[in-house]
């Protein structure tokens, strides 16, 4: 498992884990069930297998928990079955928008990949859907779909921001197109903030805060995964706001203080847990160096 520090966040990163762990599990029970069986020589693999498929994601750290800052804003509020309710309802979700995500970024277009995301998206829809209770399903419906919509557009507002850093002259627009870009990106975390307000007893002032403060610590993540994944998103064709800014600069030194201005926009509230939320946001040993191996060559 992903290694973060302190004893709370490993203890909720594998509650999440085994959730979804569990789901699979109980999915092979099924499949061993099964009456009708194919050929030997088949190799059709499993529905097991493909639902490993998001936890060696989250093993490897290629993919975020969203579930995880929400359990560990949320944990001290929630009574135990509160709490298991939150945690099914919130993995399922986690691993549906992971799934759409791997979808709109990776460039493998072969059938086997595409029917491994497919099967997670049902069965992460399954778990998810499956447990709202009943006495909040409409509530809870309606702000999936909001979030839903919201996260829809994430992608097509990325594209218009590439194209607006393309287009301006202005340095300081471009940094308001920067943050603005972070920002909204960040709005893929919101609902892990605000649901689990919806089947407890939190109240909303609360909620928001919670909802703020994920949105803060998923924008940070969001600056330190693009540096990471430079090379990545260039093979696979996706424009950031990291890589304008490398190519508009080329001065690794510049850039990390612009990404260090774009870090300071978000920021927390002066709750408990955000200390955790700090302590497990990624870092980068040496940014300028991560930037300078990153740095396009004279000829691109």
């Amino acid at each position: 498992m992903t290694d973060f520090d302190g004893p709370m966040t490993s203890d909720l990163t594998q509650e999440a884990y085994d959730v979804y762990l569990d789901l699979a599990q109980e999915v092979t029970a099924h499949e061993n069930d099964v009456v009708e069986t194919v050929p030997d020589f088949f190799d059709i693999g499993s529905v097991h297998e493909c639902l490993q498929f998001p936890l060696n994601l989250w093993e490897s750290g290629r993919k975020p928990m969203r579930t995880v800052p929400a359990l560990v804003a949320y944990e001290p509020l929630l009574d135990g079955d509160e709490a298991d309710t939150v945690a099914q309802i919130l993995v399922g979700l986690d691993v549906f928008v992971m799934m759409l995500d791997e979808f709109i970024d990776t460039a493998r277009t072969d059938r086997r990949f595409r029917t491994q995301l497919a099967v997670n998206v049902a069965f992460s829809s399954l778990l998810s859907f499956a447990t709202i209770p009943e006495s909040a399903k409409e509530t809870v419906v309606d702000a999936l779909t909001a979030y839903l919509v919201e996260a829809s557009r994430i992608p097509a507002v990325e594209r218009e921001v590439a194209r607006a850093l393309t287009n301006t002259t202005s340095s300081e627009q471009a940094m308001d197109l920067i943050r603005f870009a972070y920002g909204f990106r960040a709005r893929d975390i919101a609902v892990f903030g605000s649901l689990p307000a919806l089947v407890s007893d939190v109240d909303k002032e609360v909620a928001d805060r919670i909802e703020s403060d994920l949105q803060t610590y998923r924008a940070h993540c969001l600056l330190y995964d693009d540096i990471r994944d430079i090379e990545q998103d260039r093979r696979n064709g996706i424009e950031t706001p990291v890589m304008w800014l490398l190519d508009r600069h080329r001065d690794p030194e510049v850039v990390a203080a612009r990404i260090a201005s774009v870090y300071r926009s978000f920021e927390y509230s002066d709750a408990d847990y955000t200390d955790v939320l700090r302590e497990m946001e990624p870092t980068s040993d040496d940014p300028i160096d991560e930037l300078t191996s990153a740095m396009p060559s004279q000829s691109e």
